[in-house]
Protein backbone atom coordinates (compact mmCIF):
# COMPACT_ATOMS: atom_id res chain seq x y z
CA UNK A 1 0.00 0.00 0.00
CA UNK A 2 1.19 3.77 -1.05
CA UNK A 3 0.53 6.44 0.87
CA UNK A 4 0.31 10.20 -0.62
CA UNK A 5 -0.19 12.89 1.89
CA UNK A 6 -1.65 16.70 1.13
CA UNK A 7 -1.77 16.01 -2.60
CA UNK A 8 -5.16 18.57 -2.35
CA UNK A 9 -6.43 21.09 -0.21
CA UNK A 10 -10.29 21.92 -0.75
CA UNK A 11 -11.23 24.54 1.68
CA UNK A 12 -8.99 24.55 4.80
CA UNK A 13 -8.38 20.44 5.53
CA UNK A 14 -6.08 17.92 3.49
CA UNK A 15 -7.16 14.46 1.74
CA UNK A 16 -5.44 11.60 2.07
CA UNK A 17 -4.97 9.56 -0.79
CA UNK A 18 -4.35 5.70 -0.15
CA UNK A 19 -3.44 3.08 -3.17
CA UNK A 20 -4.91 -0.12 -2.48
CA UNK A 21 -5.93 -3.48 -4.64
CA UNK A 22 -9.58 -2.01 -5.22
CA UNK A 23 -11.81 -1.70 -8.30
CA UNK A 24 -13.47 1.64 -7.80
CA UNK A 25 -12.42 4.87 -6.16
CA UNK A 26 -14.35 5.61 -2.71
CA UNK A 27 -14.10 8.60 -0.40
CA UNK A 28 -14.39 7.87 3.03
CA UNK A 29 -14.99 11.24 5.26
CA UNK A 30 -14.06 10.21 9.07
CA UNK A 31 -16.23 11.58 12.47
CA UNK A 32 -13.09 13.46 13.09
CA UNK A 33 -13.57 15.53 9.43
CA UNK A 34 -10.44 13.55 8.04
CA UNK A 35 -11.52 12.64 4.31
CA UNK A 36 -9.81 9.90 2.95
CA UNK A 37 -9.59 8.51 -0.76
CA UNK A 38 -9.05 5.56 -2.00
CA UNK A 39 -7.25 4.55 -5.26
CA UNK A 40 -7.21 1.40 -7.17
CA UNK A 41 -3.90 0.71 -8.02
CA UNK A 42 -4.67 0.72 -11.61
CA UNK A 43 -5.62 4.58 -11.26
CA UNK A 44 -3.79 7.60 -11.32
CA UNK A 45 -3.35 10.80 -9.17
CA UNK A 46 -5.14 12.78 -12.04
CA UNK A 47 -7.95 10.87 -12.27
CA UNK A 48 -8.12 10.66 -8.11
CA UNK A 49 -8.53 14.72 -8.37
CA UNK A 50 -10.83 14.94 -10.64
CA UNK A 51 -12.80 12.14 -8.57
CA UNK A 52 -12.43 14.18 -5.63
CA UNK A 53 -13.56 17.20 -7.66
CA UNK A 54 -16.45 15.86 -8.94
CA UNK A 55 -17.73 14.83 -5.04
CA UNK A 56 -16.28 18.46 -3.57
CA UNK A 57 -20.27 18.96 -2.47
CA UNK A 58 -20.88 15.85 -1.02
CA UNK A 59 -17.46 15.82 0.51
CA UNK A 60 -18.34 19.37 1.87
CA UNK A 61 -21.51 18.52 3.23
CA UNK A 62 -20.34 15.19 5.11
CA UNK A 63 -17.68 17.36 6.60
CA UNK A 64 -20.24 19.85 8.15
CA UNK A 65 -22.29 16.84 9.25
CA UNK A 66 -19.64 15.70 11.35
CA UNK A 67 -18.17 18.76 12.47
CA UNK A 68 -21.82 19.51 14.04
CA UNK A 69 -21.29 16.02 16.15
CA UNK A 70 -20.72 16.08 19.81
CA UNK A 71 -17.44 14.04 20.03
CA UNK A 72 -17.30 12.28 23.41
CA UNK A 73 -13.69 11.21 24.68
CA UNK A 74 -13.12 7.58 26.85
CA UNK A 75 -10.14 8.93 28.07
CA UNK A 76 -12.40 10.87 30.15
CA UNK A 77 -14.94 8.63 31.54
CA UNK A 78 -15.56 7.53 34.89
CA UNK A 79 -17.88 4.76 35.06
CA UNK A 80 -18.93 4.46 38.83
CA UNK A 81 -21.12 1.80 40.57
CA UNK A 82 -24.17 4.77 40.84
CA UNK A 83 -23.65 4.63 37.05
CA UNK A 84 -24.06 0.89 36.31
CA UNK A 85 -27.01 1.21 38.64
CA UNK A 86 -28.75 3.76 36.71
CA UNK A 87 -28.60 2.43 33.76
CA UNK A 88 -29.43 -0.95 35.30
CA UNK A 89 -32.62 0.62 36.43
CA UNK A 90 -33.37 2.02 32.92
CA UNK A 91 -32.93 -1.97 31.23
CA UNK A 92 -35.44 -2.96 33.43
CA UNK A 93 -37.81 0.12 32.69
CA UNK A 94 -37.71 -0.90 28.54
CA UNK A 95 -37.30 -4.46 29.31
CA UNK A 96 -40.80 -4.00 30.37
CA UNK A 97 -41.79 -3.02 27.01
CA UNK A 98 -40.86 -6.54 25.78
CA UNK A 99 -43.05 -8.87 27.96
CA UNK A 100 -45.12 -9.85 25.28
CA UNK A 101 -42.75 -11.35 23.44
CA UNK A 102 -41.55 -13.44 26.38
CA UNK A 103 -37.87 -13.28 26.11
CA UNK A 104 -35.74 -13.98 28.65
CA UNK A 105 -34.71 -11.33 31.12
CA UNK A 106 -30.66 -10.86 29.92
CA UNK A 107 -27.77 -10.77 31.58
CA UNK A 108 -26.57 -7.38 31.44
CA UNK A 109 -23.02 -6.30 31.12
CA UNK A 110 -20.86 -3.02 30.92
CA UNK A 111 -17.54 -1.75 28.82
CA UNK A 112 -16.09 0.33 26.97
CA UNK A 113 -16.42 0.17 23.33
CA UNK A 114 -14.74 2.60 20.81
CA UNK A 115 -16.80 1.45 17.56
CA UNK A 116 -20.67 0.67 19.04
CA UNK A 117 -22.88 1.60 21.95
CA UNK A 118 -24.20 -1.76 22.21
CA UNK A 119 -24.14 -5.63 21.53
CA UNK A 120 -25.92 -8.85 21.67
CA UNK A 121 -25.68 -12.19 22.51
CA UNK A 122 -28.91 -14.01 21.52
CA UNK A 123 -27.75 -17.33 22.41
CA UNK A 124 -26.57 -16.61 25.79
CA UNK A 125 -29.60 -14.22 26.47
CA UNK A 126 -27.16 -11.51 27.28
CA UNK A 127 -26.38 -8.02 26.05
CA UNK A 128 -23.71 -5.19 27.07
CA UNK A 129 -23.77 -1.72 26.92
CA UNK A 130 -20.74 0.64 26.07
CA UNK A 131 -20.05 2.06 29.70
CA UNK A 132 -19.91 5.54 27.15
CA UNK A 133 -24.12 5.53 27.30
CA UNK A 134 -23.55 7.18 30.68
CA UNK A 135 -23.11 10.43 28.75
CA UNK A 136 -26.45 10.12 26.63
CA UNK A 137 -29.21 11.62 26.96
CA UNK A 138 -31.24 9.50 28.69
CA UNK A 139 -34.09 8.71 25.34
CA UNK A 140 -30.38 7.53 23.46
CA UNK A 141 -29.94 5.52 26.18
CA UNK A 142 -33.43 4.30 26.47
CA UNK A 143 -33.39 3.96 22.08
CA UNK A 144 -29.77 1.77 22.58
CA UNK A 145 -31.14 -0.63 25.64
CA UNK A 146 -34.70 -1.29 23.05
CA UNK A 147 -31.74 -1.43 20.08
CA UNK A 148 -30.06 -4.70 21.75
CA UNK A 149 -33.32 -6.14 23.34
CA UNK A 150 -35.02 -6.46 20.11
CA UNK A 151 -31.52 -8.57 18.71
CA UNK A 152 -32.84 -10.72 21.30
CA UNK A 153 -36.26 -11.38 19.40
CA UNK A 154 -34.52 -10.95 15.49
CA UNK A 155 -30.51 -10.87 16.13
CA UNK A 156 -30.30 -9.10 12.79
CA UNK A 157 -31.26 -6.04 11.25
CA UNK A 158 -33.83 -7.12 9.28
CA UNK A 159 -37.30 -5.87 8.70
CA UNK A 160 -38.79 -8.32 11.67
CA UNK A 161 -35.89 -6.67 13.32
CA UNK A 162 -37.03 -2.99 12.89
CA UNK A 163 -40.71 -4.41 13.41
CA UNK A 164 -40.13 -5.22 16.71
CA UNK A 165 -38.35 -2.13 17.54
CA UNK A 166 -40.62 -0.29 16.60
CA UNK A 167 -43.45 -1.86 18.27
CA UNK A 168 -41.93 -1.16 21.65
CA UNK A 169 -40.35 2.19 21.20
CA UNK A 170 -42.80 3.92 17.93
CA UNK A 171 -40.16 7.01 18.35
CA UNK A 172 -36.83 5.05 17.37
CA UNK A 173 -36.47 6.84 13.96
CA UNK A 174 -36.38 9.85 15.95
CA UNK A 175 -33.72 8.94 18.41
CA UNK A 176 -31.61 7.06 16.45
CA UNK A 177 -31.04 10.15 14.80
CA UNK A 178 -30.29 12.20 17.97
CA UNK A 179 -28.12 9.64 18.73
CA UNK A 180 -26.17 9.96 15.42
CA UNK A 181 -25.02 13.51 16.72
CA UNK A 182 -22.27 11.59 19.00
CA UNK A 183 -19.42 10.27 18.48
CA UNK A 184 -16.83 7.98 20.13
CA UNK A 185 -13.60 9.65 19.10
CA UNK A 186 -11.13 7.01 18.29
CA UNK A 187 -7.73 6.76 19.36
CA UNK A 188 -4.90 8.75 17.24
Amino acid sequence: MRLWYNVLIMEDFEIVFIRKQVKNYSIHVAGDGTVRVVVPMRGTMREAERFVKSKADWILKKRNEQQRRIVLFPEELHFRQEDEEKLRYLVDQVFRRFEALRIPVPKVKFRLMRGRWGSCMKSRSEITLNKMCKLLPQDCQEYVIAHELSHLVEANHSKAFYEVLGAVLPDYREREKKLDHFLIARKS
